[in-house]
């Protein structure tokens, strides 16, 4: 049995990752795009929060456990979440 993903607390404003610490609210997004590079490239957005139940919704893919079949979710990259405001598109 696969467990629930917790609900974020932030979103990345550039790249869409996601976070589910409000910590990480109003700071730089820490996502390092493509990450087979040789010299990964840091996101440049900020996360901005999104705390509210209403700012989500479960992943009907995998049903918030971020996971089908045995592998990251690829609706929701994992996170089991996706922002009623942005669809995501990579997760920290």
């Amino acid at each position: 049995m696969t467990i629930r993903q917790p609900r974020p607390k932030a979103f990345c404003d550039a790249c869409g990752a996601v976070s589910i610490y409000t910590e990480h609210i109003n700071r730089h997004c820490v996502s390092v795009l493509n990450p087979g590079d040789e010299e990964p490239i840091r996101c440049e957005g900020v996360f901005r929060g999104a705390v509210d139940a209403r700012d989500w919704a479960e992943c009907p893919a995998c049903r918030g456990t971020g996971t089908r079949n045995d592998a990251p979710c690829g609706q929701c990259d994992g996170a089991g979440w996706r922002h009623r405001g942005r669809v995501a598109a990579h997760h920290a």
